[in-house]
């Protein structure tokens, strides 16, 4: 059985490619260990920078199902490894097994030249009538558990004696210290409402004083190399500075709108005065690029700063895979209040799913598995599907100013993400917005194909009653950015948010007019990839600007980690820091820009094995149209043991500076095409006999990259140390 982690990364208080550290120390666990849930980032942060901390937690986990990361674990050679697991094994195993794997654990630590600490359970933080901690019953509802967690404390003291190894007792220290502080001081513990088991910041905090406590007698040659109180007070005044100046961060994001289809780009049509007045005041990028010309796979790089490819994102309806990180774990860390609001697409919204909101770090959602229109069916933080009624835009900025108002009352900065469900396809509109458009139907009668209202099956319309109801929608999402604008103005927050907006992918193919950019939606012609991009942070921004820099989807999570001094995930990223970029600093990228659309046919006939048991990749919430009969869309992701030659086709792009290499398949043969996108941003005129060395140069730039994105695919991200 596959087990599934929230997060499975192994972090260090250092950055990735730092030198060697004096001394090694890995924690190995379940989810109370774990980055994002446990008290693993907090135990890093009180070590001096002389020694790596490792961490091989997972959610979810036993000692039997994270026997392959202990083996990655010991080829970094560590010092000490603390072992603590609990909470899944007594669902699992009785204790006489649990004793068996922790011996195993021990014996193949001692024989890498390790030293092997064991760490007993800490407790959930559930409580009697009386006040007092109960040692978790061994009944519960959705388990039959084997034993309680003292019953496994209690073996893992025995293993302890019996092996002579150092043992600390987490499990009794922190009985007594919940017992001490009381229910309501320990439910400030909880990383989310009613979550008893796992630790937001300050949980995290005050179980590592105590692990550090049994540390200093258990095991003192580690207790020396703790930062200095000098040291860590000046640290903790850093954070204390910064936390108080946190903006708030939301980040939007639209579906299938292009880069020509605003105001302020020029649209013969459209009509965009919110975004207008946005590019007017704030940052406006003249090359902002989604990182897939398709939606799902745009999705997984917005959030994570990865390319869909290395997690096995390869079109729209291929989900994440539950290792990965993402921007959510990471502010969420950093104290934000996270939430997300409308289409997600990039796994099942459900619960129980490994890869809804919740699952990859969102607080709270209001969420749809795909697309939606008017009237549209959302689930609430997994909950059944429930239909709202009205404009979807609306509908999603009304949530979000009502998300605002909760994080305000809680004292914590907000981090949202506002995916609309508009332009996509079927088309649906306001009257009042429908109105301003009544003249395209006779100067655009050409008929294309798209998904019909009515039945949810292919239809074929003409252009200008298509285009009519689209930019209805433009519009309408267009008023609701600025009803977003106007709360946070009226409330005294505008100046310290950090309001952005991009869209997933270029205009799809039967709305391009075919101008000013070559390709649409699905192409890695700059029409396919290419979207409107501007930031709005008065505080920050005081001045409105404009930059050519090119910068992608990728490049938010970098930038949001910059400004809120969390560390990066260490595994391959894709984008770069955007913080210069913003303070006018930097004007050009200091790494090419990579696209490339996996042949996902030849995928699904390969009879690979499901990454993710496929009832948990099952949708919820119904769209109007249809697939195969059935309104609901369900995810896939595939395991891939091993890399073929054939792994490195589909289209693919790189962007170094002014100039894009694109190279695609034809006939099975490679066409090749280089373009100058400054002196031609049509992509018009092939420069590859003009420029030879030069695209020589770009193509093996480009094959390098897909090797590291290929070694990703296979899993191997997932045991790289941070």
């Amino acid at each position: 059985m596959r087990m599934y982690s929230a997060i499975a990364l192994l972090m260090s208080i250092s950055v990735c490619n730092a030198q060697e550290k004096a001394l090694i120390v890995g924690l190995i666990g379940d989810s109370t260990v774990a980055v994002q849930s446990g008290w693993g980032p907090a135990f890093a942060e009180r070590f001096n920078r002389d020694v790596k901390i490792v961490n091989f937690a997972k959610n979810g986990a036993t000692l039997e199902a994270l026997s392959k990361e202990l083996d990655a674990l010991i080829k970094l050679k560590p010092d000490y490894v603390l072992i603590q697991f609990g909470h899944n094994d007594q669902i699992q195993y009785d204790t006489t097994v649990y004793s068996d794997h922790l011996k195993s654990y021990v014996e193949r630590i001692r024989k890498s030249g390790g030293k092997a600490v064991i760490v007993s359970s800490v407790t959930r933080r559930s409580f009697d009538a009386h006040g007092k901690i109960v040692s978790n019953l061994v009944k519960k509802e959705e388990y039959s558990y084997k034993g309680t967690l003292t019953d496994y404390a209690k073996a893992a003291e025995a293993v302890a004696r019996e092996l002579n190894l150092p043992f600390i007792d987490l499990h009794g220290a922190s009985i007594a210290h919940h017992n001490k502080i009381g229910r309501e001081e320990s439910m400030s513990y909880n990383l989310k409402e009613g979550d008893k088991t796992h630790f937001n910041r300050k949980g995290a905090e005050a179980i590592t004083n105590l692990i550090l406590k049994e540390i200093e007698n258990a095991v003192p040659e580690i207790f020396t190399w703790l930062k200095s109180e000098q040291e860590l007070a000046a640290a903790r005044s850093r954070a204390a500075f910064d936390d108080a100046a946190l903006p708030n961060i939301i980040l939007m994001m639209s579906d299938d709108h292009g880069w020509e289809e605003t105001g302020y780009n020029g649209h013969p049509h459209l009509k965009t005065p919110v975004l207008d007045e946005m590019a007017s005041t704030g940052l406006k990028f003249e090359h902002f690029y989604a990182a897939h010309p398709s939606c799902s796979p745009t999705r997984a790089s917005f959030l994570t700063s990865r390319h869909p490819n290395r997690m096995g994102t390869f079109a729209p309806g291929w989900s994440m895979r539950p290792e990965e990180i993402t921007v959510a774990h990471l502010l969420a860390n950093a104290g934000y209040r996270c939430m997300h609001f409308g289409k997600w697409h990039v796994g099942a919204v459900k619960a129980g799913s490994p890869l809804n909101p919740g699952s990859m770090g969102f607080h709270e959602w209001l969420s749809h598995d795909n697309f939606f229109e008017l009237d549209p069916p959302l689930s609430r933080n997994g909950g059944s599907p429930e239909v709202f009624q009205g404009e979807s835009s609306e509908i999603l900025i009304r949530e979000a100013i009502a998300g605002i108002g909760r994080a305000r009352d809680s004292g914590k900065p907000v981090f949202q993400v506002i995916w609309f469900g508009s332009p996509h396809e079927p088309y649906s509109g306001l009257t009042q917005d429908l109105a301003i458009y009544d003249d395209l139907p006779e100067k655009y009668p050409k008929m294309v194909h798209l998904t019909s209202n009515e039945t949810g099956k292919r239809t074929r319309r003409p252009q200008g009653e298509v285009l009519r109801e689209r930019y209805a929608e433009i519009t309408a999402m267009d008023r609701a950015i600025g009803m977003l604008r106007k709360h946070l103005a009226e409330s005294g927050l505008r100046d310290n948010t950090l309001l952005f907006y991009c869209s997933d992918n270029g205009t799809s193919a039967e709305s391009a007019l075919g101008f000013p950019h070559r390709g649409a939606k699905g192409e890695i012609y700059e029409g396919g990839t290419l979207v409107p991009g501007v930031i709005e942070w008065p505080a920050r921004i005081p001045k409105p600007r404009t930059t050519r820099f090119r910068a992608c989807t990728s490049d938010l999570l970098p930038t949001l980690a910059a400004l809120t001094r969390q560390p990066l995930p260490c595994r391959p990223l894709d984008g770069v820091d955007l913080v210069p970029v913003i303070d006018g600093t930097l004007g050009t990228r200091p790494s090419p820009l990579r696209f490339w659309v996996f042949d996902s046919h030849r995928v699904m006939a390969s009879n690979l094995k499901p990454y993710i048991d496929s009832a948990l990749q099952e949708g919820t919430t119904p769209l109007v149209k249809l697939s195969g009969g059935k309104a609901m869309r369900d995810f896939r992701n595939y395991i891939h043991p091993a890399i073929r030659d054939t792994d490195f086709l589909g289209p693919r792009a790189i962007i170094d500076g002014d100039h894009k290499l694109v190279i695609r398949e034809k006939n099975g043969q490679p066409s090749t095409e280089l373009f100058d996108l400054i002196t031609d941003p049509a992509e018009k005129t092939n420069l590859i006999d003009q420029q030879p060395e030069l695209a020589r140069k770009l193509k093996t730039d480009l094959l390098e990259w897909q090797k590291s994105v290929l070694n990703s695919l296979t899993g191997e991200d997932y045991h790289v140390s941070k």
